[in-house]
């Protein structure tokens, strides 16, 4: 992907966990922030329309330091009750092209989607990338671990249908 950009491609990454060797690579350095109050997300850019209110398990994923040579700040993460805002959405220029990195997935889900108004955030954020080229997505799936004492039947078949026949 990192040759990819380098070439002219721009590369979009949406996640709460940025891989590290991607961070290192682009000089970046994140940071979760303990806070139970509401965040919203706005734009740097104030010809930017939208925001979205985060009220449901943001993960306070932002980007505290960059490299200002290299890197320009699109998007903040404001916390409700506080005077300060951290970097949430950035560009970083890799060669002949671009690497835009979002901390925070939720705004893609269709509990925050289908809220009159929060479209327009996802629009805009979107609008950074080219409208003359095709744009390619990759979705890793998440192997999330449970944590249920019954995990290991859950996880066989054979067991889990055991279990369901059993209940």
């Amino acid at each position: 992907i990192l040759k990819q950009a380098q070439r002219g491609s721009d590369v979009m990454v949406v996640s709460e966990n940025i891989p590290y060797d991607l961070r290192d690579t682009l000089n970046l350095t994140t940071r979760l922030l303990s806070s139970d109050t509401l965040n919203y997300l706005t734009f740097t850019d104030k010809n930017r329309k939208g925001s979205i209110k985060l009220n449901r398990l943001p993960n306070g994923n932002v980007i505290p330091m960059i490299d200002i040579k290299t890197t320009e700040i699109l998007g903040s993460n404001l916390l409700k009750g506080r005077n300060y805002s951290y970097a949430n959405f950035v560009k970083v220029k890799t060669g002949k092209g671009n690497i835009f990195i979002h901390t925070e997935p939720l705004v893609l889900t269709n509990y925050y989607l289908l809220q009159k108004g929060n479209e327009k955030y996802v629009e805009e954020m979107f609008s950074y990338l080219p409208k003359d080229r095709d744009t390619l997505w990759f979705m890793e799936e998440q192997n999330l671990q449970s944590i249920s004492p019954l995990r290991f039947i859950l996880r066989n078949p054979p067991l889990r249908y055991a279990w369901y026949i059993f209940l």
